[in-house]
């Protein structure tokens, strides 16, 4: 939905520039800042910051800095439609996330959906076994403490089921002991995550562990 509410928003800009320019030409100050005053609060409404941020300072400009910084905000619209055109369309990954506490599942399987992943979710490892032959994930992200389960021991049980590439195995893990760490590099996992972890980072972190970003 969020995605759909910012192509609404990038489809509007090119008016918006025309009026700008045509204000801006005019000399009619008090129009762009009309319009500065609304691109800065749907800027963030819609999850711009930069438009937002160029739109107040055509707002705070003095007489001198004032036609720079309404340059400054036609780019900065410009570059919200450049971006989309720009972007490449790519399979989403699917990401099979098996943990017991349902607020985990809740925080991760917003944070990954809401950066296109297709995220299934289990509660334990019989509904992952299920989940697993069902939608043939390209990451597994499994719990350690799962439950009475352990997440590990789980996790090589999934992997013993795969006759096709393997999907990476993250584990998501409260452990803190030595033999716990040693158990999960053993299981040849892309990485660990801790909990508790920082939702601001957290895909990242996650992105970084499966190769997307660097």
């Amino acid at each position: 939905m969020q995605d759909d509410l910012k192509d609404l928003y990038r489809q509007a800009l090119p008016s918006r520039i025309t009026a700008l320019e045509r204000a801006r030409d005019s000399g009619a100050a008090s129009e762009v800042h009309a319009i500065a005053h609304a691109l800065r609060g749907s800027g963030a409404t819609y999850g711009f910051p930069d438009v937002t941020a160029a739109a107040s300072a055509v707002e705070s400009a003095s007489e001198d800095e004032f036609h720079e910084r309404t340059q400054d905000l036609i780019a900065a619209l410009r570059a919200v439609i450049d971006d989309a055109q720009s972007l490449e369309v790519v399979p989403a990954l699917r990401v099979l996330l098996v943990d017991d506490d349902p607020e985990i599942r809740l925080i991760v399987t917003h944070l990954l959906r809401g950066a296109g992943y297709v995220v299934d979710e289990a509660e334990d490892g019989r509904i992952a076994a299920a989940a697993l032959a069902a939608c043939r994930p390209d990451v597994i992200l499994m719990d350690v403490m799962l439950g009475e389960e352990d997440g590990v021991d789980t996790a090589a049980a999934l992997f013993r089921s795969i006759t096709a590439a393997p999907p990476r195995l993250i584990f998501l893990t409260g452990a803190v002991r030595a033999e716990q760490f040693e158990r999960m590099n053993a299981a040849a996992a892309a990485g660990i995550i801790h909990k508790p972890f920082d939702p601001d980072s957290f895909l990242s972190l996650f992105e970084r562990m499966v190769g997307i970003s660097g």
